[in-house]
C-alpha cells in the first residue's frame, strides 16, 4: 500500500507558505495548486485577470456563473441547509476534466464556505489526500475558508470516512 505524503510535505512542495500567501492572492481568487483557484464572485468577474492568470474554466456554486469560460453550476445557496452532495461527482469531473486544459477557478459568493468545501471534495477525490489533509491545504491557501459541518459530509458521500 502506498503512503500518502505528509500534509506539510504537499503544502510545502507547493510553495504555500504563511511568508508568500499574501502574493497567491490577487483579485479575489487564491491560487491553491498548480492549476487550481478558489475565489469569489469578484474573482470570476475579472475576465481580464482570469484569461491572465490562464483559467480556463469556472465552476460556481451558488453564485451567477461566468459565461466567458466554460462554467459549471452547482445550485446550492449558503443558507445552511441545502447540500452539497448530489453535486459533488459532477463538479469534481468537471474541475479534473478542464484543469488538464489550463486552470480552473472554483469560485461562491465570498469564496469562504461552498467553494472550499468543493475543493476539498475534489482533492479527496482526485489528489487521494484525506479530509483532514485536504482541509488543512485549501486553509493554507486561502484563511478564511473553511467548510460548515453542514457540508463537511463530502467524505461520507463517495470517498469514505478517511
Amino acid at each position: 500500500m502506498c503512503e500518502r505524503p505528509k500534509m506539510s510535505d504537499v503544502a510545502k512542495g507547493l510553495g504555500v507558505t504563511p511568508e508568500n500567501r499574501s502574493v497567491r492572492q490577487k483579485g479575489g481568487m487564491t491560487w491553491v495548486m498548480p492549476g487550481i483557484y478558489l475565489g469569489n464572485k469578484q474573482a470570476a468577474a475579472d475576465v481580464a485577470h482570469l484569461e491572465q492568470s490562464g483559467v480556463r474554466a469556472v465552476v460556481s456554486v451558488g453564485a451567477k456563473p461566468s459565461m466567458a469560460f466554460p462554467c459549471h453550476y452547482v445550485p446550492v445557496q449558503d443558507n445552511g441547509s441545502d447540500s452539497m452532495l448530489p453535486f459533488l461527482d459532477e463538479a469534481c469531473d468537471f474541475i479534473h476534466q478542464h484543469r488538464k486544459m489550463g486552470s480552473v477557478l472554483v469560485h461562491c459568493k465570498g469564496g469562504i464556505n461552498r467553494s472550499p468545501c468543493l475543493l476539498v471534495a475534489y482533492l479527496m477525490k482526485y489528489e487521494d489526500l484525506s479530509l483532514g489533509e485536504a482541509l488543512s491545504l485549501v486553509a493554507a491557501a486561502r484563511p478564511a475558508a473553511h467548510c460548515p459541518s453542514n457540508f463537511r459530509k463530502v467524505r461520507e458521500f463517495m470517498w469514505g470516512n478517511r
